[in-house]
């Protein structure tokens, strides 16, 4: 049992699912020189671009957690107070 998971993690490490920050800029030029010639990296282009142009989503702490109205947004209250208590 300890020797599948030994060969496991050793497949899993050898494949390098994460891309490290040194590697994004060159990866990100592969992907537009190839978004020239192939038409899946040109559809995950306009994709991409569809979805930076709409921009980021707002931060949970940066969302109001009472409103004008008084309603209260008990997520943003939680979040509020995890973000305090766990800093």
């Amino acid at each position: 049992m300890l020797f599948v998971l030994f060969l496991a993690y050793s497949a899993h490490v050898r494949v390098l699912p994460y891309m490290s920050p040194a590697d994004c800029g060159a990866v990100l030029a592969d992907h537009v020189a190839r978004s020239f010639a192939s038409p899946l990296h040109m559809r995950l282009r306009t994709t991409l671009q569809g979805i930076h142009a709409r921009g980021r989503r707002v931060a949970r702490s940066a969302r109001p957690a009472v409103f004008v109205d008084g309603h209260v947004d008990y997520a943003a209250a939680f979040g509020s107070l995890a973000d305090w208590l766990f800093e």
